[in-house]
């Protein structure tokens, strides 16, 4: 941290007859032009520089809030006022630290996850027959009439109450900026999707976690009591990334909890169609009675992320609502796409690959499982989805998180933690390999 007697040096060397807030911004800011403090110093708090200077904790503020506003610094809660450029220095490079949004939040980039093999040919026909028909005319911002039909078949519910959209995280975008104001709170699964916290911290949410895949209906009384949030997230079946699944009677008296108590649920049933042995539970939309849920899909994750289509869906009023709202950040998702998809559903494309998926994986997973039943890596079977949540042995966990860099299969829990999590959507021996040994 920049000391704070060097910032008194700087204080009684600029011109006295300028108010003391001024001295303080334009010290500072003539010092990063020069070198003398460099960019991602760390300053004095406003008190600690307030008592340094025999000021007033309020003149301080006012010269730090001068920095901000040019960019020189950037403040966060809790952890402080940090040099984020200088706008004198010659030839530098416009400082845009200082110009980001408080509601972003970086998140690690790691490899997404994606099915395979995949339908090339039916989807290069299908992709095709659109272009050959000169099908180019753009789709409402609700979506192609003919694909909102079919997801209503796909999914069960009536098309005017389906949403098209870029995939699961426009969804969630659409539904946070629809919901949420600054402040409100969320309870999320903890641990849970990366994608929906990044989506209610940009809507500047605070967010509460709820223990997965546990999932104690008293503890989240308690959270909604306490905490009183705005809505709930859940992935319920085949959870991102443990692979649980909620039981039918957990997933009544959640909706049961969430009635009473009066707050909207947001489901994201992205991975249901991938069940192995046996059918899933009925979703949470399904179950509801009140009209309370909002259920997000993708077809992005059973084909490719390369295809950007997703769905929402929720009651007509809302769908109207947030196709305002994707009119005015958005607009249509691509035409083509959602021709050439909704020929594979109608056709039963869709239906022959979630079949060759559901092989497939639990094929991988069975194989999975051997390799790791002579080791101490522990699991729980899940019965579906794309990932296995692996528990790892102390000597392990430091070569699994040394290990996972961009482009790997390993997903970390983003807080001190054993386990990582698996998808069943690639092979995985060799990267298995090292951690089983």
């Amino acid at each position: 941290m920049f000391r704070a007697m060097n910032i008194i040096d700087l204080f009684q060397t600029t011109n006295p007859d300028l108010p003391a807030w001024k001295r303080i911004s334009y010290g500072i800011e003539h010092a990063v032009a020069d070198g003398a403090i460099a960019i991602g110093m760390r300053l004095p708090s406003e008190r600690t520089l307030a008592r340094q200077l025999g000021k007033s904790r309020t003149t301080v503020v006012a010269a730090y809030d001068d920095l901000q506003m040019k960019g020189i610094i950037r403040r966060y809660v809790g952890r402080g006022s940090f040099i984020a450029g200088g706008i004198e220095t010659p030839n530098a490079p416009f400082a845009w630290a200082g110009k980001i949004a408080r509601g972003f939040h970086a998140a690690p980039d790691y490899e997404t996850a994606f099915s395979s093999p995949l339908p090339h040919d039916d989807l290069s026909a299908a992709i095709g027959h659109v272009i050959r028909c000169r099908r180019y005319e753009p789709a409402p911002v609700e979506g192609e009439p003919k694909l909102r039909e079919a997801i209503a078949d796909y999914a069960g519910c009536a098309p005017d109450e389906v949403l098209v959209t870029n995939g699961v995280q426009q969804s969630l975008d659409l539904v946070a900026r629809y919901l949420l104001d600054p402040k409100d709170t969320v309870i999320v699964e903890q641990p849970g999707h990366t994608g929906a916290f990044q989506a209610f911290r940009t809507s500047r949410a605070q967010l509460v976690g709820w223990n997965a895949p546990a999932w104690n209906i008293a503890e989240l009384q308690h959270l909604i009591v306490r905490h009183k949030p705005k809505l709930i997230y859940t992935n319920p079946t085949f959870h991102n990334p443990t692979g649980a699944t909620m039981s039918i009677e957990t997933r009544r008296e959640f909706l049961a909890t969430a009635a009473v108590l009066a707050v909207p649920v947001i489901e994201d049933d992205t991975y249901s169609k991938l069940h192995w042995n046996r059918q899933a539970p009925p979703s949470l939309h399904a179950l509801d009675q009140n009209d309370m849920v909002i259920r997000v899909g993708s077809f992005s994750m059973i084909l490719t992320p390369g295809i950007r289509l997703g769905y929402i869906i929720a009651p007509r009023r809302i769908v109207r609502d947030l196709a305002t709202l994707k009119r005015i950040s958005a607009g249509p998702t691509d035409a083509i796409t959602q021709r050439a998809i909704c020929e594979l559903l109608l056709n039963g494309v869709i239906d022959d690959h979630l079949e060759t998926l559901r092989r497939e994986h639990q094929q991988r997973y069975q194989s999975l499982a051997r390799t790791l039943s002579n080791s101490e890596i522990r699991h729980v079977a899940p019965y579906g989805g794309m990932y296995v949540w692996l528990r790892l042995p102390p000597e392990k966990t430091q070569l699994a998180k040394s290990g996972i860099t961009h482009g790997s299969r390993f997903y970390p829990a983003p807080y001190v933690s054993p386990h990582v999590r698996l998808s069943l959507a690639s092979p995985h021996e060799n990267a298995l390999s090292t951690l089983a040994a």
